[in-house]
């Protein structure tokens, strides 16, 4: 509510994939920080932090999933994008929930925030990278006509 509308205008401005990039990097950030948390307090700061970030990733992935689909498949990768988006939800409570069985509570803030970082790893070489070189090719054919 608070995040959201603003990530959103920014994304329009300089790019869906630099607000995701930049929000799996403060989610995979807050994640380390939650598990070294030692009190109620803390982690609920925290997570309010967290779900500042989390608002940019959903309205970012949703125009990028415009941007770079044929229009004849939109409805279907949308659909794509909320199946797996509650298949995490799902799988991520399940196991989550053995991994602190097993290993602790600490061990699912790390183990998330590893998954998360190496997210925005692949988010960095296969979509930003492709993307900037993409604009930068059209920005140059922009300039071409131009002349």
């Amino acid at each position: 509510l608070i995040a959201a509308p603003r990530l959103g205008k920014l994304s329009d401005q300089i790019g869906a994939q630099k607000v995701i990039l930049v929000a799996l990097l403060a989610a995979g950030i807050l994640f380390i920080a939650q598990a070294f948390v030692t009190s109620p307090w803390q982690l609920m700061g925290l997570r309010f932090l967290l779900g500042l970030a989390a608002a940019g990733l959903i309205p970012s992935v949703n125009t990028l999933i415009k941007k770079i689909t044929p229009a004849s498949l939109t409805g279907r990768m949308f659909g794509f994008n909320m199946s797996a988006g509650y298949l995490g939800v799902f799988g991520g409570a399940v196991l989550g929930g053995q991994v602190a069985a097993w290993m602790g509570i600490r061990y699912v803030f790390l183990i998330t925030s590893a998954l998360i970082l190496i997210n925005a790893g692949w988010v960095y070489f296969k979509v930003y990278k492709k993307l900037e070189t993409i604009g930068r090719e059209d920005h140059g054919k922009l300039e071409k006509s131009r002349s």
